[in-house]
This record gives C-alpha cells, structure tokens and sequence, in this order.
C-alpha cells in the first residue's frame, strides 16, 4: 500500500501539468500592402509629374529678332560653315595662294564697347593698345540700310607669319540692342585685295525682308 501511495504522489505533478495546457498560441496573418493610391504617390517627394495635355505639346516656332541684320554677299567670297559664335563665314581667295578669312559675330549690348573691341583685333596682330583719345583717327564710318558702320584697318609692324605682314579691317554696326561684328583677317596683300569688297559688303547691310 505504501508504495502505490507513493507512486500516486510521484505522477500527480506530471499529471496535473499535463491537465492544465498554456494559453494557445495565435497566428496573426498580416495582410498584404496594396500599391498606393494615385493620390499618395503624387504626395511622395519622388514622384514623378504627370504630364497635362498642354504640356505635350511642342513650343511655338521661334520668328526672327528685330535685330537681325542680311547682306549681299561678294561674287568672290566662298561661303564655309559656321562654327562657335560666328553667324556667318567666308575665304577669300587672293593671289600668290594667300588668302583671307570673313567672319561675322553678333553679341547682346555692346559686348564690352568699341574701345576694347578695336584693342582686341589690334592684340591679334601685335599691335599697342589705343586710347580713346586716339581712338577717332583710326575710326570710318559707313552708311547701310541697317545703320552706320564703324570700322578700322590696322596692319601688322612686321611679319607675324611668313613673309607677310597680317591686316584687320574689321567694323562694328549696333542695333535693336545688339553689337554686330564683321572682321576680315589674313596676310596683308590678301586683305588689302578684299577691301573693296569688304566696304561693299558693309554697304550692303539692311534689316531682314
């Protein structure tokens, strides 16, 4: 009797444990985010702009500035791509094979003004800088249709290249707000050649038709 009473006490721990179960575990199934909204995406930092109707369409074709100048160019003068801030280029041929180059610039305002423009192309071809003292005897003046030119013509001490001094004739024409600038450069007997070509070719200016 003993030893059942003993075994009884013996089990009634396991039996009591197994009587009394632990609180049931739960599984939370969390559901899955959707995409969001249209209206949260376009609350994100991020998100793109969509774009409207009108903003699809192309921007209106640009028309020419009041300010733009045309010319007529010479009969000899071979017109060649334009690079950089040239609106317009040309070689003239002259004899011996030398040759001169044609450029035509445009700049908002006066580009700096006269004085240091002038300074400038005489930089090019190593001569002193003016003063504008002695600016007016070296300036010409011009009549075109677009307006008054002004214009110079330096050459070079001495050779700079080869056996021939360099020359710049180069002129300035401001209008509408904007500075145009036409320069011929090369070996002097070249340029000295174009001249009256280029004095026509500024005659000939005129406001776009």
């Amino acid at each position: 009797m003993n030893k059942i009473l003993k075994m009884a006490l013996l089990l009634s721990p396991i039996i009591f444990c197994l009587g009394c179960g632990g609180d049931p575990i739960e599984v939370t199934r969390v559901p899955k985010e959707s995409a969001p909204s249209e209206s949260a995406q376009a609350a994100l930092p991020d998100a793109p702009q969509v774009e409207d109707e009108n903003s699809r369409m192309p921007p209106p074709a640009a028309t020419a500035a009041s300010g733009e100048v045309a010319w007529k160019t010479p009969s000899g003068w071979k017109q060649e791509p334009a690079s950089g801030m040239r609106r317009a280029s040309f070689s003239v041929q002259g004899e011996d094979g030398l040759s001169a180059d044609v450029s035509v610039v445009n700049l908002p305002g006066s580009a700096g003004g006269l004085l240091q423009n002038i300074n400038r192309w005489r930089e090019q071809i190593a001569l002193p800088p003016l003063s504008e003292k002695e600016l007016g005897a070296h300036l010409q003046r011009t009549a075109s249709a677009a307006g008054t030119v002004r214009w110079v013509d330096f050459v070079s001490s001495a050779p700079l290249e080869g056996k021939h001094k360099r020359r710049v004739l180069a002129a300035v024409l401001e209008q509408s707000g904007q500075s145009w600038f036409f320069k011929m450069s090369g070996d002097d007997p070249a340029v000295a050649a174009g001249r009256r070509d280029f004095i026509r070719f500024l005659e000939s200016l005129r406001p776009p038709k």
